[in-house]
C-alpha cells in the first residue's frame, strides 16, 4: 500500500470511527476497487455493514476475509460475536440460509 492509499485508509477508518458510516463505506469501497482480495479492509468494510444493521452482508464479508487473511483470527472472532448477536436477536437462522 502506498502513502496515498495509506492516508486514505487512515480517513476511512476515522469516519468508521466518527460514526460517518455512509461516508467510510464509499472510502472502503474506493479502496477496495483497488485492492478486491484485502481482507483488512473487507473486514473493516464488514464492520461498517454490522453498525448499520446490515447483518447479512456483514457475515458474507467476515466470511470472505476468513479466506484471504494470512492471520484469520480477528475475522473469525468477529463472525463469532456477529454469530452471537444474531442468535440474540433471532436471526441466526435467517442468515445461516
Amino acid at each position: 500500500m502506498d502513502q496515498v492509499e495509506t492516508d486514505r485508509s487512515a480517513q476511512a477508518f476515522l469516519l468508521l470511527r466518527a460514526g460517518r458510516f455512509d461516508a467510510a463505506r464509499a472510502a472502503y469501497e474506493g479502496l477496495l476497487s483497488a485492492a478486491p482480495d484485502d481482507a483488512g479492509l473487507l473486514g473493516l468494510l464488514a464492520v461498517v455493514d454490522l453498525k448499520q444493521g446490515r447483518l447479512q452482508e456483514a457475515e458474507e464479508l467476515f466470511r470472505r476475509c476468513l479466506g484471504l487473511a494470512s492471520q484469520p483470527r480477528i475475522h473469525l472472532r468477529n463472525l463469532i460475536n456477529l454469530m452471537a448477536l444474531l442468535r440474540q436477536t433471532g436471526r441466526a437462522m435467517m442468515c445461516a440460509s
